[in-house]
């Protein structure tokens, strides 16, 4: 019974979930390893998915090579009076991420809180790929 518990909450689990690829950058350097986040454009209503990859020869090399990747996906966006960016996939719309102002005067800046999207990372040899997947 336990099996069929089990079995049953992985299928409604990754039934909910949707996953789109972001990013995938082919590289050069034997290692490579990425970050994405969500960059609110300053005084817009545009969101994108920014993405450090950062590859070396030797891992943990000094001498390493950062590139930044900036891509807007379909179905993301910002709704600037509520301060939420949401994900529209199949009729579906999944609250991301929460903008939070910090700082006062000179040293004001936004905080992005996700909330119920992620972002995944896989790396091999040749490849990084980086999809946006919701809960």
């Amino acid at each position: 019974m336990k099996m069929l518990f089990v079995a049953l909450s992985l299928m409604i689990g990754t039934a909910s979930a949707a996953s789109m690829k972001v990013l995938d950058v082919e590289h050069d350097f034997r290692f490579a390893k990425s970050s994405s986040y969500f960059y609110v454009k300053a005084g817009s209503d545009v969101v994108y998915v920014q993405s450090q990859v950062e590859e070396s020869m030797v891992y943990g090399d000094q001498h390493s090579v950062t590139d930044f990747y900036r891509n807007r996906i379909p179905g993301l966006s910002y709704d600037a009076s509520t301060r939420l960016i949401t994900f529209t996939h199949d009729g579906v719309e999944t609250v991301c991420a929460k903008v939070v102002p910090r700082g006062i005067s000179i040293f004001r800046h936004n905080r992005v809180y996700n909330k119920d999207c992620k972002f995944k990372t896989e790396v091999d040899n040749r490849h990084v790929r980086v999809w946006l997947v919701t809960k």
